[in-house]
């Protein structure tokens, strides 16, 4: 898969490879979708970000895919995590301001039942991923879905904080 000039990576097979690579374009893409998404509000909007300015959370996804598009991402394929380290597929080993990224998938990202569903639960873990900067932050009790909901229901100013918000709205839109 061409294009993407800033992945690099250390180790694994070319399969391996080539799923992460579909997997960061593909999040890049529903990146690019939730914020166009989100410009136009709706009751998706409504559940993952309440009442919250539809521009700041457009803004945001604007910015998610800048950095999946720009910065330098480094996946370590030798490394894979043989445990879970958080829901996530993907585990970020740096700060998600640095200019390079270094990111360890965990093993049983290529256990799952389809390549598709392998490719868009990687793809979330990386949006989850670039949505934890400086101005998110992670909440405890967001945690599900249910609890995302919660939040944006009921403290729509901290859903447009929570990393997690803006995943689930990018795989829903």
């Amino acid at each position: 898969m061409g294009g993407l000039t800033n992945v690099k990576f250390r180790g694994g097979s070319a399969a391996q490879q080539d799923v992460i690579l579909q997997a960061h374009q593909t999040a890049i893409s529903l990146s690019q979708k939730a914020q166009q998404a989100a410009l136009g509000g709706g009751d998706k909007f409504a559940e993952w970000f309440g009442n919250s300015s539809k521009t700041d959370v457009s803004n945001k996804y604007a910015a998610i895919a800048r950095q999946l598009s720009s910065v330098q991402f480094l996946y370590d394929l030798d490394n894979m995590l043989a445990y879970q380290l958080v829901n996530e597929l993907i585990f970020c080993l740096s700060d998600t301001t640095a200019d390079l990224q270094t990111l360890l998938p965990w093993k049983g990202l290529y256990l799952q039942e389809t390549l598709d569903q392998i490719q868009f639960q990687a793809s979330l873990s990386l949006i989850y991923i670039e949505a934890g900067d400086a101005t998110t932050i992670e909440l405890a009790n967001v945690y599900d879905k249910d609890s995302a909901r919660f939040l944006a229901k009921y403290n729509p100013s901290q859903a447009v904080k929570s990393p997690r918000n803006y995943m689930y709205y990018a795989g829903n839109v």
